[in-house]
């Protein structure tokens, strides 16, 4: 059985209305990509946000996407409470369409290392995954041969998230990584007031020491540097480093990067960015 949309409740038309606004704004690429795909991409991160608020930050690591050849398998790693999770019931629908489900790169990864657990109840009511597929099917041209294994990673020992990253890189290494992931949660409704004054420019020095370790491939870093601190996305973000390194990257790319406010919360604020890595 198909996994439906919970949280993306637009039809067809306004979604990808919503896209292409994304791609065509102010302060995002400006344009729509063009389908040469002459380029090779190991993976991107995107946020785990509204299109509205955050389609700038999607259209910029999606251009990337669309202008890259298409592997075999897209990984997508979101974020769970705990443990490490996989989703092999069936494909997924979005509302541009459903995408595969490659479930055999999945029990592939499960073999390889068994801490990986096949859960249908951390992915029922996961935003993270869902928010990516339309960006990736428009990305792609809605072809209906792209596939995708995903992951939710939650709390994690340094070790285990290096041991997955084998597991998977090992299983197929013709595979893009999609990282749906926000930097700085910040606020009483995140339960995470590290500091009071001078906040946006304290979260932003924080959120670009963390960018620049991840672009700079240094998991074991990142991993440590981001302990205890807003980025609840930390174990996700640390196997995106990891899948980097195993698929030869040398170095990451910053494509945007801002703070968003909710309006009429003075103090909840998230970071978000868009981060792409060449082959």
């Amino acid at each position: 059985m198909n996994r439906n949309p919970i949280f993306l409740k637009q039809n067809y038309h306004e979604v990808n209305k919503l896209i292409q606004q994304s791609f065509l704004s102010e302060k995002g690429p400006g344009d729509l990509p063009i389908s040469t795909r002459k380029n090779k991409i190991a993976g991107i991160i995107a946020p785990n946000f509204d299109y509205i608020n955050a389609g700038r930050s999607f259209a910029w690591s999606y251009k990337e996407i669309a202008e890259a050849e298409i592997p075999e398998t897209y990984i997508i790693l979101g974020t769970a409470q705990e443990g490490i999770n996989t989703y092999l019931f069936g494909d997924w629908n979005s509302p541009l369409g459903s995408v595969l489900l490659n479930k055999q790169l999945g029990k592939t990864v499960i073999r390889s290392f068994p801490k990986v657990r096949n859960n249908y109840d951390t992915f029922a009511n996961d935003r993270s995954i869902e928010v990516q597929l339309p960006f990736l099917q428009f990305a792609s041209g809605n072809q209906e041969r792209i596939q995708f294994t995903p992951f939710l990673i939650g709390t994690s020992t340094f070790e285990d998230i290096t041991l997955l990253a084998d597991a998977i890189t090992d299983a197929s290494e013709n595979i893009s990584v999609i990282c749906s992931a926000n930097l700085t949660y910040y606020g009483k409704g995140f339960n995470s007031v590290p500091f009071i004054y001078s906040v946006k420019e304290n979260i932003s020095s924080f959120d670009q020491k963390a960018i620049q370790l991840i672009c700079k491939l240094d998991s074991k870093a990142f991993y440590e540097f981001t302990r205890d601190s807003g980025i609840f996305d930390r174990y996700n973000i640390t196997l995106f480093i990891e899948l980097m390194k195993g698929l030869g990257c040398k170095q990451g790319d910053v494509l945007d990067y801002f703070t968003f406010q909710e309006v009429g919360k003075q103090k909840n604020i998230v970071g978000l960015a868009s981060l792409f890595f060449r082959r």
